[in-house]
């Protein structure tokens, strides 16, 4: 089903106002590394990577 120009607008606006983005660059062949290890997680690999930062940033209080 194609998305309408209303939701794409929608979508948009909802990524400005709720979501930050950040880039990682990893070294070549690990990104299907960090890509199988999430799908064994059963996780994206935004939500493998932002679980690992959390975990990290708990540790850090």
């Amino acid at each position: 089903m194609k998305t309408t120009p209303a939701q794409r607008r929608a979508h948009r606006k909802y990524q400005a106002e709720k979501v930050d983005v950040v880039y990682v660059r990893v070294a070549k062949g690990r990104k299907e590394v960090i890509q199988e290890r999430a799908l064994s997680k059963g996780l994206s690999v935004n939500a493998y990577i932002v679980g690992l930062i959390d975990k990290d940033l708990k540790k850090q209080q």
